[in-house]
């Protein structure tokens, strides 16, 4: 991905974003069905179903980044809010890797979960 760019035109920016359920509401555990009481607002980091297109990031479709781009590129474009250069990418990808160590607690609390539990199962736990 680095180099190479993309066919996807700048759009503009929207997403959805806020739900309107009042606290009340949320309160009483009750569980809004659908996209009743969701609302729609701007950003500048996607845009979905814009002019029938799918899911961009800053103006990349998002097929063209999962096809030629690593995860450190495209998480560089959006916080960064570009596709980084190779020097770029080299030191944020070192930079990241320098927060990917798992705690000792961690890691014994995942070699406690059984290696057939459902992936939902896992990610309440």
């Amino acid at each position: 991905c680095t180099g190479r760019g993309s066919s996807a035109q700048k759009q503009e920016d929207f997403v959805l974003a806020h739900c309107s359920t009042s606290s009340a509401a949320m309160a009483a555990d009750k569980v809004m069905k659908g996209l009743d009481g969701v609302k729609a607002d701007y950003t500048a980091v996607s845009t979905v179903g814009k002019h029938e297109a799918g899911l961009t990031y800053r103006g990349y479709a998002i097929e063209d980044l999962a096809e030629h781009c690593e995860f450190e590129e495209v998480a560089h474009l959006l916080i960064h809010k570009t596709l980084p250069n190779e020097h770029q990418l080299k030191e944020y990808t070192a930079r990241l890797a320098g927060h990917r160590a798992l705690s000792a607690s961690v890691i014994a609390a995942l070699e406690l979960l059984g290696k057939n539990a459902p992936p939902m199962d896992v990610l309440r736990t």
